[in-house]
């Protein structure tokens, strides 16, 4: 019995500790994953890394249905900053501050988000729609979020957002004429629950534990 329970024991905890996520504030990802969970505002983000290289056009078209990314939406302002909140926690950027620094030593934050410069540089970004600027000649306004990890210091470590950053026609030009960043996409997702497997194996070893327990104690006492 102390055998199957060990053997029970031992495969809740591979089955629970199967796969390394990546977790930052109260977003994490599982590197199997295109996407990462926001346990804050119970959204979905796209990997930064997934988007990368599309035009606002064809992330437009990506999000429609049969696309690769339907039923995802393009960020603008409020959504940024709900991204932001739920990454690093409170900080100094809002809905409508321009250029900031949201924080600094946060160590990590592309394992999360995805690296999504095609050069070895050590930047990550995603731009998001700025709906309240209607640049006449160039579209819509757009902001950026920005990540700057220094491998050799963590402390060094940056998260940046500029709410007037430049204009769709600049961030398409990043996005197609260097394979670089693209927009930032969530959908709204239900409440993550553990697997029904994950409850029921633990369960049953809680169960056979319990049991076991109550046994010895019986032998006790007689």
């Amino acid at each position: 019995m102390k055998l199957f329970l060990s053997a029970l024991a031992l495969s809740a905890l591979s089955l629970v500790s199967n796969a390394t996520t990546f977790t930052v504030g109260s977003v994490s990802r599982d590197p199997l994953q295109n996407f990462m969970i926001d346990n804050l505002n119970h959204r979905d983000w796209m990997g930064w890394d997934k988007t990368m290289g599309y035009t606002l056009a064809q992330t437009i078209e990506q999000t429609g249905a049969g696309g690769v990314f339907a039923g995802y939406h393009i960020a603008q302002l409020m959504d940024a900053q709900m991204f932001v909140d739920a990454l690093v926690g409170r900080n100094p950027c809002t809905k409508w501050q321009d250029f900031a620094t949201c924080a600094s030593g946060i160590a990590g934050i592309s394992n999360v988000t995805g690296h999504n410069f095609s050069d070895d540089s050590r930047i990550d970004a995603i731009s998001f729609l700025n709906e309240r600027r209607n640049w006449h000649v160039n579209g819509d306004g757009t902001g950026i979020i920005i990540s700057f990890a220094n491998y050799d210091s963590p402390s060094e470590n940056y998260l940046y957002k500029d709410n007037d950053a430049g204009t769709v026609h600049g961030s398409d030009y990043y996005a197609a004429k260097h394979d670089g960043f693209g927009y930032l996409l969530y959908k709204d997702a239900p409440v993550s629950v553990p697997e029904p497997s994950t409850n029921s194996l633990l369960s049953l070893v809680a169960i056979v534990f319990l049991w076991l327990q109550r046994r010895r104690c019986k032998a006790h006492i007689r």
